[in-house]
């Protein structure tokens, strides 16, 4: 007979919550420092615009007064002699999701604080780092998703993105999750999963509407390995199904907010 495993040895919980919080710790070191020495530069609103072609900050700050004018710094006459500024802005080109993300920062901030965008930014980034860690810890264990979370941290094109306000960088964070939910619902064979990965992918093309055809791909693969599963093709259809239609309503129910 098998023997019956014993009690759960409360040193062992205490020994990874400290190994758990020496990483943080680490992570927060590897992720802060090259950017507090690198935003002393950056602190006029000339640096901030650098790399900003399609001016998100702008548009982020001008729906943070829609939202909420008294808590905006300034008053904006453009603003009030144009009730449907949100719709000449943004419906007819960019969705809100990152400009609703930066809002609180720029109420408190203002948009053309260095704060602003990297407190937007660092919410990303958190969400970057767990989809990086998450996948490395499926494929080789937690020794690899940690170099892998690390590495992502010091990539120089993704330290450089994280520096100015802009729908990219989001948008690599937004589709990194995305895949590891996609990993996660195994091939459409798990509702919540599926359900999960579509709540998540409508929040994806909030950010940008190209997120699609980043998880599009991988997610036909994983719906074609779904269907090779006798007896599992109806589930799998029917959760696929579920959660594109999760994706594409809660787009359309958030679009323009």
């Amino acid at each position: 007979m098998t023997p019956l495993p014993g009690p759960p040895v409360p040193g062992n919980h205490v020994h990874r919550a400290l190994l758990l919080g020496v990483w943080l710790v680490i992570f927060a070191g590897v992720y802060a420092l090259p950017r507090l020495v690198t935003l002393g530069g950056l602190q006029s609103a000339s640096s901030l615009r650098f790399g900003d072609m399609h001016d998100h900050l702008y548009n982020a700050d001008k729906l943070a007064k829609l939202h909420h004018p008294g808590k905006a710094l300034g008053e904006d006459p453009f603003v009030k002699a144009n009730p449907r500024l949100r719709d000449l802005l943004f419906k007819y080109q960019w969705p809100t999701g990152v400009y609703l993300a930066a809002m609180p920062w720029v109420w408190t901030f203002g948009a053309h604080s260095v704060w602003a965008t990297q407190l937007t930014n660092l919410v990303f980034s958190i969400i970057l780092v767990v989809g990086v860690v998450g996948m490395g810890v499926r494929l080789g264990g937690a020794k690899l998703g940690i170099v892998a979370g690390l590495l992502t941290m010091l990539c120089p094109g993704l330290f450089a993105g994280s520096l100015y306000f802009s729908l990219d960088y989001p948008l690599a964070a937004m589709t990194t999750m995305g895949l590891l939910l996609l990993w996660r619902c195994r091939g459409f064979t798990e509702l919540r999963g599926s359900l999960t990965l579509g709540a998540w992918s409508g929040l994806g093309m909030l950010v940008k509407v190209t997120y699609i055809l980043h998880i599009a791909p991988p997610a036909a693969v994983a719906l074609a390995l779904g269907l090779r599963l006798r007896g599992r093709r109806r589930a799998v259809l029917v959760h696929a199904s579920a959660a594109l239609l999760l994706a594409v309503g809660l787009l359309w129910l958030l679009w323009g907010v």
